[in-house]
């Protein structure tokens, strides 16, 4: 599988997600084609030129290092050029609005096929323009089964959406839905995956023969089921392998290419198949899928916890807030950029080193299945010199040729080593889920709500005196300042804040009414004064006679002993309430019960007040 590409196409996403759904720049069409013609150009010459170096023997960038570079273009289009915000009217507009990432990673594939098409297949070796285009069809061909499942269900998941069916509005949109949509996709990829790989790589079933049945056997010794063993014609793309797909038996291939058929003996054959059988015996696939989920979990659990804590601290506070004066482009992009990096460290460092490690067992299973490591190491050797590896070089998700086969050397003379690797690997195992378990129950453990009220308030406080020295004019954030600072008992502030709205904007009913329910719900006397908070509200409800305008008017009425108006306020309340009746229901109760505890005539006339204030 090309492990390198599904975590670039991974960060592309998270680039993708992360794009700002307005653009700061309003460039004019042709201006806009003209830059991002440019743009692919440069991107298109820079490669040719490292593609150059690397033929003429300098210093150049590695193939799959340019692969990762080719991010850099796909930042420069929906962070720079606001491609995102120029596609998501039109994404909206077909109540489709997954389209502006699909149109990203459509993106992101031309600028990998552009990296792909200028890069030479072998070492020393250049290519003609069919070979190149080959090569680009076979690479994205091995993708293929990744991302049409992504395609598919988002634009699933958008028509889903669309329907009259709440529950399936809450499950898709709600703060849970990024695990619900991963939990689709996992599903998805156990069950159909390797039908996807099958038919779109093109398999055919490996005829009987005398190495089918050498196969099967083998197969059946280790005790692994699987539906085929299938002849994968790879190509260049990769060109002398094999592989095992699928984590259920009834849909598990096996695959080898036309390369390694045709050039190994048929016990070195046995040798690879037995590493590949090891990897479904040791359940790899399966541990695979649950790093990944325990990373998407711990993700999920501990980012608001994180992002909370660190805007509890004033001073970290104030060095995010100063953000705000970037271009959001260029915000957006940092957050993305470090939520990238951490999918990039996690890959490249954790799940990295366990797919190092199982790909060492595997290698083991020849010690059980054959007796020694020599067939094995012959065919390592044979597919080093047919790929055009280079036996000394590493990658992150295998050790080197010369490292496997060093290994398998002392693991003969040293039947200790395998032991030891087990108990290695184990014990790695256990600390890796012992820390997953730990990471993810802790944020039950901690005031995440206390950092939040704090958060809320510093950033609060924070922005309004920036307003203040700055002299902003902004009496929506004014009022949604002042609500926090209530919220939290911030009575001065509030009053501050809500004045300052009303200087500029004095027949604001949002303003009258915040400040009207501050007056009359402060626990603090200094901050209670019913009867302006009656007048404010009168004001706001004449204005606009929302339900929760009207709900402060009658809380308004009541507090000043007009229970009555009160009940008859809050009637016409619920009576336009959409939303959350049960607290106008309880707030009509409250003030019935009220007038009933006074003992009051219902056929008395006027209103009579509970309390002079």
């Amino acid at each position: 599988m090309p492990y390198g590409q599904i975590i670039e196409l991974m960060v592309a996403l998270i680039l993708l997600e992360s794009a700002p759904e307005t653009s700061a720049t309003h460039y004019g069409g042709f201006v806009l084609f003209f830059l991002f013609f440019l743009k692919t150009v440069a991107w298109f010459l820079f490669c040719l030129w490292n593609n150059k170096r690397s033929l003429l023997g300098k210093r150049a960038i590695r193939p799959d290092a340019l692969d990762w570079l080719a991010l850099i273009p796909l930042a420069a289009d929906f962070y720079f050029l606001g491609l995102g915000a120029i596609l998501r009217p039109f994404a909206m507009g077909v109540h489709l609005p997954s389209l502006v990432d699909l149109a990203g990673l459509g993106l992101f594939i031309l600028y990998l096929a552009i990296s792909w098409g200028t890069q030479r297949l072998y070492p020393g070796k250049t290519a003609g323009r069919a070979a190149r285009y080959r090569l680009i069809f076979q690479r994205v061909s091995l993708l293929l089964p990744i991302l049409l499942p992504y395609v598919i269900i988002t634009i699933v998941i958008d028509i889903l959406v669309q329907l009259p069916i709440p529950r399936l509005h809450r499950v898709f949109t709600g703060p849970n839905a990024p695990l619900y949509i991963f939990a689709v996709l996992i599903t998805f990829f156990l069950f159909f995956l390797p039908f996807l790989v099958k038919l779109i790589w093109r398999c055919r079933p490996l005829p009987s023969c005398a190495l089918r049945d050498k196969i099967e056997a083998g197969l059946k010794r280790q005790g692994i089921s699987f539906s085929d063993i299938l002849i994968w014609p790879a190509g260049e793309a990769m060109a002398c392998t094999a592989a095992v797909i699928g984590i259920v038996p009834r849909f598990r291939y096996v695959l080898l290419t036309p390369c390694l058929v045709q050039n190994l003996l048929p016990e070195e054959i046995e040798a690879v198949i037995a590493h590949e059988a090891e990897h479904v015996r040791r359940r790899h696939l399966v541990w695979y899928l649950f790093f990944l989920i325990s990373y998407s979990l711990v993700l999920f659990r501990l980012t608001d916890p994180i992002v909370s804590f660190v805007m509890s601290n004033p001073s970290a506070l104030k060095y995010l807030m100063e953000m705000d004066s970037l271009p959001k482009s260029a915000t957006a992009l940092i957050m993305a950029a470090i939520l990238g990096l951490l999918t990039f460290l996690f890959f490249r460092f954790v799940l990295g080193y366990f797919m190092r490690n199982f790909e060492r067992q595997a290698d083991m299973a020849v010690f059980r299945v054959q007796g020694h490591p020599f067939f094995l190491i012959s065919a390592l050797r044979k597919v080093a010199f047919l790929s055009g590896i280079d036996p000394a070089r590493p990658n992150w998700h295998h050790f080197s040729i010369e490292e496997r086969i060093r290994f398998l050397e002392e693991a003969y003379s040293d039947g200790g080593l395998l032991r030891r690797h087990e108990k290695r690997l184990i014990f790695s195992k256990g600390i890796f889920v012992s820390l997953s378990v730990l990471l993810v129950l802790l944020p039950n453990f901690l005031p995440i709500q206390s950092w939040q009220q704090k958060a809320r308030v510093n950033s609060a406080l924070f922005v309004y005196n920036q307003f203040i020295k700055q002299n902003r004019k902004d009496p929506e954030w004014l009022t949604r300042a002042g609500s926090v600072f209530f919220e939290n008992k911030m009575y001065d502030l509030a009053e501050k804040a809500y004045k300052s709205a009303l200087q500029i904007d004095p027949d604001n009913p949002e303003v009258m009414n915040n400040l009207a329910w501050l007056y009359v719900k402060a626990k603090d006397k200094r901050f209670y004064h019913p009867r302006q908070a009656l007048l404010l509200a009168m004001s706001a409800a004449g204005e606009k006679p929302e339900s929760y305008i009207l709900d402060t008017l009658a809380e308004c009425f009541y507090a000043n002993g007009y229970i009555k108006r009160a009940i008859e306020t809050e009637k016409q309340a619920l009576k336009k309430a959409k939303q959350n009746r049960k607290y106008y229901k309880k707030q009509l109760e409250r003030f019935i019960l009220a007038l009933k505890r006074q003992g009051i005539n219902q056929g008395t006339n006027g209103d009579i007040s509970i309390k002079d204030h």
